[in-house]
């Protein structure tokens, strides 16, 4: 019986909050009507949508509302733009003297933003080229990696994986030798504990006349080119010699030890196993790249995707290893030092010219204008209803008591909303549910 009591305390406790959000809302919509009926919409320099940045947030705050509860109304409950209606919040906060770096902030952005949004295109402009020539140069580059061959090794040099521990004998078993596993992930010395590799060729028959006979396919798994048989062995080529495995594919896997060492026999092969991040690093399509060169330009774990490159595509080293340094000069200092510059020269404009709430002073000198010029005609004997309703709004929005009123609503709502969170404290849901009704019917 308590835990249905209780049940039945948090259903009304939301759907008190539920009608508060609503109230909260209508008294946003009549804030903004009456402020599109005091200076009209957007027609004049002094428009309601011209004359404030705040208005503009109020405006787009109330759309956000209004495509919250038509998402409510269609069936669509986990949607909200909550989240969005909270920067209000910076409208009481932009009041308070001791908040005026705040106050500064947002009308930095305000007035950088075509300079930001240059900066920005100019990001899409080069992250596009880099799309283009790393799908280019690392296509379905870094789905291969290093994986164990059948072999058999020494039972004492085995890994845990064959029964180490369980199976040695360094007095007996010293020349026993057990099979290990083909197609395991080849563990390399350090991170990230798995090497990339690429597959140079394939050996293949050839005619009387010299062409390769019509090979079928290994599965799909790999696109090579076709090499007579021999051709990278050691001794048969003069340039350079690779490893080979038991299908006739020349691969980098363990190749710097067995370039060095002459009687070397290669423990493992090159074969096709997924792109790495849970399939989300790679230059296979647009989206793989973009989320791979974000990862190279922020930078976080830019060695992984350099790595990557490398190894699996060691024929581009130099040209990767161009390709990347221009990457992280080019977008990370240079467009990252652009944006400071434009961030921080605005942000001395704005501190000089001592800018308050989005107003400019060509803003407010047209704003009071048009105030002053209301004034006068309202001060004629003959006044329509229109005028004297324009009149009213404004001197309304004036009105110290209005302009609280509205933070005090934004305040509270603001506090309904943490006292949704999970965990909030019995005080903060009794301040809040007996705090809505005052607010309502005030």
């Amino acid at each position: 019986s308590v835990r249905r009591a209780e049940d039945s305390w948090l259903k009304e406790f939301e759907e008190a909050l539920f009608w508060f959000d609503i109230a909260c809302a209508i008294i946003m919509g009549l804030e903004v009507l009456i402020g599109i009926i005091a200076y009209g919409m957007i027609s004049s320099p002094s428009s309601y949508l011209r004359n404030s940045g705040f208005h503009k947030l109020d405006f787009i705050c109330m759309l956000f509302t209004i495509l919250e509860y038509l998402a409510i109304y269609w069936g669509l409950p986990s949607f909200t733009l909550r989240p969005f209606r909270m920067l209000r919040f910076f409208k009481p906060i932009c009041r308070i003297e001791m908040f005026m770096g705040v106050r500064n902030i947002i009308s930095t952005l305000s007035e950088g933003f075509p300079q930001l949004m240059i900066i920005f295109l100019f990001l899409l402009l080069t992250l596009a080229a880099w799309c283009i020539l790393g799908m280019s140069m690392y296509s379905k580059s870094f789905r291969r990696r290093c994986v164990t061959r059948q072999t058999d090794i020494p039972v004492c040099a085995s890994d845990f994986t064959t029964g180490f521990a369980k199976t040695c004998n360094l007095l007996s078993d010293v020349n026993v030798t057990i099979p290990k596993n083909a197609g395991l992930p080849a563990i390399s010395r350090g991170y990230p504990f798995e090497t990339w590799c690429k597959v140079i060729g394939v050996e293949w028959d050839q005619d009387a006349n010299g062409d390769f006979i019509q090979p079928t396919p290994f599965n799909g798994s790999f696109d090579n080119s076709l090499v007579p048989r021999g051709y990278f062995d050691r001794g048969n080529n003069r340039f350079v010699a690779y490893p080979k495995d038991e299908f006739g594919r020349y691969h980098t896997c363990q190749y710097s030890i067995w370039r060095r060492v002459e009687n070397f026999t290669t423990t493992q092969r090159c074969e096709v196993v997924g792109n790495p991040m849970k399939g989300f690093s790679h230059f296979d399509n647009v989206w793989g790249s973009v989320v791979s060169l974000f990862q190279v330009m922020v930078p976080d774990s830019y060695y992984d995707v350099w790595g990557r490159a490398q190894e699996s595509e060691p024929l581009l080293y130099p040209v990767t290893l161009t390709v990347f340094v221009v990457i992280n000069v080019l977008n990370t200092f240079l467009l990252l030092g652009l944006f400071v510059a434009v961030v921080t020269g605005t942000f001395k404009r704005i501190r000089d010219q001592a800018a308050s709430n989005f107003i400019t002073k060509k803003q407010q000198d047209a704003l009071e204008q048009a105030e002053t010029r209301i004034r006068h005609d309202n001060n004629d004997d003959d006044v329509s209803g229109e005028e004297a309703i324009q009149h009213a709004s404004i001197e309304l929005i004036r009105s110290i008591y209005f302009r609280s009123f509205i933070s005090c609503a934004i305040i509270v709502q603001l506090v309904a909303f943490g006292a949704k969170a999970t965990g909030a404290t019995q005080f903060w849901r009794d301040f809040v549910y007996y705090s809505e009704f005052v607010c309502v019917f005030v």
